[in-house]
């Protein structure tokens, strides 16, 4: 049972690292003034978007927690990186008018924040 508690957990976290890094990309589109804001749900293009950046952070995250044993620092660049060139393809060819390629590489801050916050959180929870 162990080994099913393990892969439960996997998932949150991965739910959660995608949320986050999600919540913070958002407020730098509405900091920046960036189309695909969560204000412009209804538009189809946002929601695709929007779904498709939380499913590949999501992928990617629970792959990493599930078969890389790295610390923090280490998860959160990987995820990141791993993340932002995945998803940075897939964006530039559903949307080729929206930023470039290499703007959209930048996600791997927001990503790498989210998963850092989670994994630090998570950490302190454990440690008690």
């Amino acid at each position: 049972m162990p080994n099913k508690k393990l892969k439960r957990e996997y998932w949150k976290q991965s739910l959660w690292i995608s949320f986050i890094a999600l919540v913070i990309d958002q407020i730098y589109h509405i900091a920046m003034g960036l189309t695909h804001q969560i204000f412009d749900i209804l538009n189809p293009e946002t929601r695709a978007y929007i779904g498709l950046k939380f499913f590949v952070v999501f992928i990617v995250s629970w792959l990493a927690l599930k078969y890389l044993k790295h610390g923090i620092i280490a998860l959160s660049v990987i995820i990141g990186i791993t993340s932002a060139f995945i998803f940075s393809p897939l964006i530039n060819y559903l949307f080729p008018y929206a930023y470039g390629f290499g703007t959209h590489l930048f996600h791997f801050f927001a990503i790498a924040i989210g998963v850092f916050a989670t994994l630090k959180y998570i950490s302190k929870i454990n440690s008690r």
